[in-house]
């Protein structure tokens, strides 16, 4: 995975430069389209839900620190520094998808804890669907946004990954190809071969729930999304 981590070292010093923006980036062509808007400034403050267990907090920790890891690797400042808190329940809204979450802006979002598929559907998500980051955009400008997680839609194993992952889409970053076919500078995650690069990467947006998925590696079944909605 030495290979994948450097390529994501890459991405991230990409990512914190005008490269999002600009769309015109030393990195392969069907990546080009996979620059979301990021935040302009960091570090960015994570308030971490107190309904989280320790356990589960521990993991937030860990999957921050890689990515903070990653900036220090390319000279760049931390991505995330946490701070523990109350925050509002968004198992209870229906309309986190669009950009009327009640917390978070540009410099500090919510990873916020739901349980249980009644609360998940009521904000417009299926049980394919765990993890999800909420991202409210005017143009190339970030707004809001917000982290949500269902614990009772993913194994414990795997949380790091998925927090890795979910935070990846916070920085910017979209998936390293997308489910739903190939366009114009980002391609088609379909028919590439198990050990392709873009599949073993931290970005592949589906995770196999059977099995634990490793720190920087996702499988095949379980979808993940950016939900981002511009104003």
């Amino acid at each position: 995975m030495k290979h994948q981590i450097g390529a994501w070292i890459a991405l991230v010093a990409l990512s914190t430069s005008a490269c999002g923006v600009a769309r015109n980036c030393p990195v392969a062509v069907d990546q080009k389209a996979s620059f979301m808007a990021f935040p302009r400034k960091f570090p960015v403050t994570v308030t971490v839900d107190s309904r989280w267990s320790m356990d589960e907090r521990q993991a937030i920790e860990r999957a921050a620190n890689t990515w903070n890891q990653m900036a220090e690797a390319v000279g760049k400042d931390a991505f995330f520094r946490l701070r523990y808190a109350s925050v509002r329940d968004l198992g209870a809204s229906e309309d986190v998808q669009g950009c009327n979450l009640p917390e978070g802006s540009e410099s500090e979002f919510p990873v916020v804890r739901i349980a249980g598929t009644d609360s998940w559907s009521l904000m417009g998500f299926t049980v394919t669907t765990p993890a999800v980051t909420l991202r409210c955009h005017r143009g190339s400008q970030l707004t809001k946004q917000a982290i949500v997680v269902n614990v009772d839609l993913i194994s414990e194993e795997q949380l790091e990954s998925v927090f890795v992952h979910e935070l990846g889409h916070s920085i910017g970053l979209d998936h390293s190809c997308q489910l739903d076919g190939d366009s114009p500078n980002f391609r088609t995650c379909e028919g590439l071969d198990l050990g392709h690069p873009y599949r073993e990467a931290v970005r592949y947006p589906a995770l196999r729930i059977a099995q634990p998925a490793s720190k920087l590696g996702f499988g095949r079944n379980v979808s993940y999304s950016p939900g981002s909605r511009e104003l």
